[in-house]
């Protein structure tokens, strides 16, 4: 697949599925710099108001 939208550094929320398991959809919070997953939560939950780890 091939998305062309932006590309901003730093934190962002994104839906992904777990195609080579169980197929659910599950959200991931990401950081873009390092390509590091911050937390992942449940699809349907709320984006979450606190990140552990993460300094604002």
């Amino acid at each position: 697949f091939f998305f062309i939208r932006s590309n901003p550094k730093g934190i962002i929320y994104e839906r992904w599925r777990h195609m080579h398991g169980c197929a659910r959809f599950f959200n991931a919070v990401r950081d873009t710099v390092t390509d590091k997953f911050v937390m992942t939560y449940k699809a349907g939950e709320p984006k979450p108001s606190k990140l552990p780890g993460v300094a604002k």
